[in-house]
This record gives structure tokens, C-alpha cells and sequence, in this order.
């Protein structure tokens, strides 16, 4: 109900001055006076204070609880006036059991804000990537360690020093396709690509085509390749007040599990159009009827490039909104999603800015609605930054 879910709120925010020399004495606390310096500003964005114990990814390298103590502040940003309790752990769940979203580490979470999300999905030291061609196009980026990988595969692969090029003799699409995924699989087995997913991704030729061909959704990132996906910010009104519909992602998943999540997501394969996978994931995920669901409106799409373990997310998120009845309730079908929660979005903007409790890409897609809403104005200090972030 909204009753509870106000109960489920995001840690108190300080006005920027207070919270700025708030975030100095926790670097202090954490780390002693030689890194309680401000966030690293580059190449536009402000990077996240060094060795917080997350990994590229944003996630904790321990889980727990949130611990900021209870605040009663009132937001310059925002204009919210907060008298709630702080933290979001141990939300109580629609069903019979608890759910608590990973959303910090045990120790004091470093400080974050809207820029430091979209520094987090940007981070990537390109030096370590080599081209990758297929079919006459680069197509992505591979890292050097990948590449000497597929040296092993010479039918299939030419390697150099300065790019990787798909073995040009292998002509047409299904043939292309063919010997990439008979390497893929062999990489799986050996653990340099993580289990595969039997969910097909296209690759080359943007997201309208022709594309040269295609490969398993857990080889992107190995690759380099631009994967897309589809993101529905599923939201009603009452009283006034824009609600937002949000997931808490199932602890099976192998992508951030625990987490927050838009309320529906999902990438996008070969074979469906955008509206199709935004009907089709709808459906599986929050349990929306195909008529209602195609009342969702594209808005347009955020994009980032983000180093990972297994190589580079280059990825673009189509992003769609979806005014829903104030009497309808997702429910998940596949399993993915542990529950929802109806919060208003001023405290998911709280949220947003004040730690990494939603899935490193998600938080994008959340600005960028609280952006178009009208919700995160132009008087913010960090608006045009924010805004020029969110499309890399």
C-alpha cells in the first residue's frame, strides 16, 4: 500500500554544503585525512572517491545494511522536507517472506550523488581494448587479455596488435554466427565467459540492422558489442504525487541480484522489435496486460560504455513510460523480480542519490525520468552535467 511504502525510504539528505563536509568527516572516519578529499572530477563527471570497496560494477564488496543515522533535513535540491526514517533494508514484503535489497556495506556506504552514478557506468580505461571487426564495420572492443584468447581460434579469429577481425572467408550472417558461438562455447567452458544465457543478441549495424551477426547475451561484454534493452518506468498518480512502480530484483539473478530495478526491464534479442520486447518483458516481469502495455511511450533512450570483469558494456537503454491505473499492482511471472514497491519519486530520487541500493544502469534511466518530469530542474548545480552524462 502507499502507507508501507513510505515506510520503505531512502536515507536523509543534507544541503549540499552540509552534506559535503559531512562527506569529509566520513572519508576520515573511513580512510584517515589523506583520502578525505572531494570526488575526482574527469572528463566532465565526478568520479567516485578511490578504494571504497565496490567494484566496477558498484557493488559492494561486502553486504549489509545501510548505516546512515536518522536525519531531519530539509533537501535544498529537492525541496523534501524529511522526517522519515533513513535506510531501505528489511522492506516488508508483499507475500511470506523478507526481502532485503543489498544496498550497502556494512560499513559506512561512501558518499554518492547523480554524477557519481553516471561516472560509475562510464569508467573504462579504453588503453586496455583493441577493435573489433566483423563484416567490414568495427563492431566492438576487445581486451588485450581477450584477444590473445582468441588467437587460439585462428579459423575464426584475426588477431593483431591493433585489432581483432572476424576471419573474412566466413561469409554471410548464419555462417558468421555459427563459428563465433562454437568459440563462445568453448570460452564458457573454460570460464572466461560467464555461463551462457540462450537469449541472442544482434551485433554490428546499430540497432535497426542489418547486422553482420549474432551472439549469446553473455558474450557481449567479452566482445565489446553494444547491447540494447528496454526499461518501462512504470509509474500512477495519487493525490498529485507521481508514484513509482519499483522492483527488487530475485537473489538468483546473476546480474546484480537483490537489487533495485526499474519496474520492468529487459534486453533486447534478435527476432522482436522494441514495442514486442516491451510487451513480451511486461508480461513476464510485472504481470501487465499486453492492452495496457501498449500504452507505453518511447522517450528515448540513455547510453554508457562501463569496464567490466569480463570486458566493456558499450550499452544503449531504450527507455519507455507507462502511465498506469492508480488501482493496478505488477506481479512478477518469471521470477525475476522478488516483489514491488510503490514509492513516490521524490524518494526515489533519494534513493538514487544517496547510494547504490538499484542496479548500477538503472539509476541512469531513473534520471533521466526524473529529468524529463520536471522533478530534477535546472536550478540543480549539477543539471547540465547530468543531462550531457546520461547519452555517451
Amino acid at each position: 500500500t502507499p502507507a508501507d511504502a513510505r515506510r520503505w525510504t531512502s536515507a536523509s539528505l543534507f544541503g549540499r554544503e552540509q552534506k559535503r563536509e559531512a562527506d569529509q568527516d566520513d572519508r576520515r572516519e573511513l580512510h584517515g585525512d589523506a583520502q578525505a578529499h572531494e570526488p575526482v572530477r574527469v572528463a566532465g563527471v565526478v568520479a567516485p572517491a578511490p578504494d571504497h570497496g565496490y567494484d566496477a560494477a558498484g557493488q559492494s564488496a561486502e553486504s549489509g545494511e545501510h548505516g546512515r543515522d536518522d536525519q531531519n533535513r530539509k533537501d535544498s535540491r529537492h525541496g523534501v522536507n524529511m522526517d522519515r526514517r533513513s535506510g531501505i533494508g528489511n522492506a516488508r514484503v508483499s507475500g511470506t517472506r523478507r526481502v532485503s535489497p543489498r544496498t550497502a556495506v556494512r560499513r559506512r556506504a561512501p558518499p554518492m550523488s547523480f554524477l557519481d552514478h553516471i561516472a560509475r557506468c562510464n569508467a573504462r580505461d579504453m588503453s586496455k581494448f583493441v577493435p573489433f571487426a566483423a563484416a567490414g564495420e568495427r563492431v566492438g572492443y576487445v581486451r588485450r587479455d581477450n584477444a590473445e584468447r582468441l588467437a587460439r581460434f585462428p579459423e575464426t579469429f584475426r588477431v593483431a596488435s591493433d585489432g581483432v577481425t572476424l576471419a573474412p572467408e566466413l561469409d554471410g550472417y548464419a555462417v558468421r554466427a555459427d563459428a563465433v558461438a562454437a568459440v563462445v562455447r568453448t570460452l564458457a567452458e573454460e570460464g572466461a565467459i560467464p555461463a551462457l544465457r540462450d537469449e541472442l543478441y544482434p551485433v554490428g549495424g546499430g540497432l535497426g540492422g542489418p547486422h553482420a551477426l549474432e551472439i549469446d547475451r553473455a558474450a557481449a561484454p567479452f566482445f565489446g558489442i553494444r547491447a540494447y534493452g528496454v526499461h518501462v518506468n512504470g509509474f500512477t498518480r495519487r493525490g498529485g504525487e507521481t508514484m513509482m512502480w519499483i522492483g527488487v530484483r530475485a537473489d538468483d539473478r546473476p546480474v546484480c541480484p537483490g537489487q533495485l530495478d526499474n519496474m520492468v526491464a529487459g534486453g533486447q534479442p534478435v527476432g522482436l522489435g522494441p514495442l514486442e520486447n516491451v510487451i513480451k518483458e511486461a508480461a513476464e516481469e510485472a504481470g501487465v496486460p499486453e492492452e495496457l502495455a501498449r500504452r507505453a511511450v518511447p522517450v528515448g533512450a540513455v547510453s554508457y560504455a562501463m569496464e567490466d570483469a569480463p570486458g566493456l558494456r558499450p550499452d544503449m537503454m531504450l527507455c519507455w513510460d507507462l502511465e498506469l491505473p492508480p488501482d493496478f499492482a505488477p506481479e512478477n511471472a518469471d521470477g525475476e523480480i522478488a516483489e514491488f514497491r510503490l514509492l513516490p519519486a521524490t524518494e526515489v530520487m533519494e534513493i538514487v542519490d544517496s547510494g547504490f541500493a538499484f542496479k548500477f544502469n538503472c539509476n541512469l534511466v531513473n534520471i533521466d525520468f526524473f529529468v524529463r518530469r520536471g522533478l530534477l530542474q535546472p536550478t540543480h548545480p549539477d543539471y547540465e552535467e547530468i543531462v550531457l552524462g546520461l547519452r555517451r
